[in-house]
């Protein structure tokens, strides 16, 4: 079936929407991966009594969950080390990119001839010393697909990287248990 003349399919858009919908993707399996995490540092039943718990908790603050608890329940100093680093990287940066590709509104600058990102924030600043205070409230930046795909790859790297860490303090556990038996 052709494309509607005015589909997102056949608009300047259309590598634009496909990279922001995979950041999303993305986005849902990072969360799915630190569940797992949480489900495995609780622990927690998997099914239904774990994914009540899960649900019902926002990213950030799980993101938080997963580093308190990795910290007390941690098989060794190098884990949580690798641990904070993959988390911190998806609070403070992964997160932010996500929001800002989701939320953002997307306009073509015909006078550029590019895509523009479209930020609505309010912002009191003063532009340079003895100036007066100026307020803005929308930010306009050029972005190109490729960046929004480089941040679904970051968000995938990420999502693997706890799905290791979580396999890696199954396996450290179990060789500990192992050893404390006689």
């Amino acid at each position: 079936m052709p494309a509607h003349p005015h589909s997102v399919k056949s608009s300047v858009f259309a590598d634009y929407a496909q990279a922001i919908g995979w950041v999303c993707m993305r986005w849902t399996f990072l969360e799915v991966m630190i569940d797992q995490l949480l489900l495995t540092l609780v622990p927690l039943e998997h099914g239904k009594v774990g994914e009540s718990l899960t649900s019902n908790v926002d990213m950030k603050n799980k993101i938080k969950i997963a580093l308190a608890i990795g910290f007390l329940k941690k098989p060794d100093d190098q884990w949580f080390d690798e641990l904070k680093a993959v988390l911190d990287l998806a609070d403070n940066e992964l997160r932010a990119k996500r929001n800002r590709f989701a939320h953002d509104l997307f306009m073509f600058d015909r006078t550029s001839d590019a895509v523009k990102k479209l930020h609505f924030h309010t912002v009191l600043k003063k532009p340079q010393a003895r100036k007066p205070l100026e307020l803005t409230t929308l930010h306009e930046t050029k972005v190109l697909p490729e960046e929004i795909w480089a941040t679904a790859d970051a968000i995938e790297n990420a999502a693997g990287k706890i799905a290791i860490l979580n396999s890696q303090h199954q396996m450290l556990t179990r060789r500990a248990l192992r050893q404390k038996s006689p």
